[in-house]
């Protein structure tokens, strides 16, 4: 007999815990954990729902046999829970997905990810988006400066919605591995979504004819004729600034890590204009600037 699964949490179905409909009888794909009297038990989103399953790794080890890590587990949980009922019409549309390669250069992900989390006084508790590190695997991807870190998503697991792609600069972007993100950089700009591309990553954009349609920057235009070659094409497209943005695009060069951020979070609406350029000015003046002592 086929193993049924609850198409919420994945956990196996046994008539035992079969959840229920509005009229007490039985529902056939819910477990009693997670839907009863008609009406699902906990409102969470997918990968909420991820980490509370994840709770119980140490139990799903005994009963399957396996020994997973709690992060194994997370990870064998994204792949299948898409396919579950309850999940596959749950786009993640809100998730700026920062690519992180190799030698990364952390510094170039400060100012957009903190204005995308918090506000001047903390966290937010509802925020318009979600940062998520996206790697080549789900191993811990080191920076130019050596920190670690662990990605949510790796090429391979990553969602095929969301409201950003940025990819970030650093000594990665002239290695092989590169080449694997040209096919989810397509997919994104024929898609329509936001993507962002600093330092050497938007040299990385030239080299593969991503700049041909748009306005742009870089690390200058003879970095991005020696990078882009025959497939950069649109030389008169580069414009000699901090950052650019031209339709769902936005470039810079490296020591643009706060003009990058306001074009993006301008473009993405994460707040009022008002509020990005404050932002954006308290950072580029410093605070005994902004609020001299007379």
């Amino acid at each position: 007999m086929e193993m049924k699964f609850c198409q919420s949490c994945g956990m196996p179905l046994t008539n035992e815990v079969l959840g229920t409909n509005a009229d007490g009888t039985p529902n056939e794909d819910y477990c009693i954990y997670c839907y009863k009297d008609g009406k699902f038990t906990q409102d969470m989103t997918m990968e909420q729902m991820i980490e509370h399953c994840a709770q119980f790794t140490d139990e799903i080890n005994r009963n399957s046999g396996q020994n997973l890590t709690v992060e194994q587990m997370k990870e064998q949980m994204r792949q299948f829970f898409p396919h579950l009922k309850r999940w596959k019409n749950d786009i993640i549309s809100n998730e700026i997905l920062y690519i992180l390669l190799p030698d990364y250069a952390a510094h170039e992900i400060v100012y957009l990810s903190q204005a995308i989390a918090s506000d001047e006084f903390a966290l937010k508790e509802n925020p318009k988006y979600v940062n998520k590190a996206v790697a080549p695997t789900m191993e811990p991807v080191k920076s130019i400066g050596g920190f670690r870190t662990l990605p949510d998503y790796s090429f391979e697991t990553m969602p095929d919605d969301y409201a950003a792609l940025v990819l970030i600069g650093g000594f990665g972007w002239s290695t092989p591995v590169a080449e694997q993100v040209v096919p989810i950089v397509k997919k994104a700009i024929e898609k329509g979504k936001t993507v962002g591309a600093i330092c050497n990553a938007a040299s990385f954009m030239a080299k593969h004819g991503f700049l041909n349609a748009v306005k742009h920057t870089g690390n200058g235009l003879d970095q991005l004729k020696i990078w882009g070659g025959e497939n950069y094409t649109n030389p008169e497209g580069y414009i000699h600034a901090q950052a650019v943005s031209d339709g769902c695009i936005v470039t810079a060069n490296g020591s643009a890590t706060l003009e990058f951020a306001k074009e993006l979070l301008t473009l993405l609406e994460n707040d009022t204009p008002e509020r990005i350029e404050m932002y954006y000015q308290f950072n580029k003046q410093g605070f005994c600037n902004l609020f001299s002592i007379e």
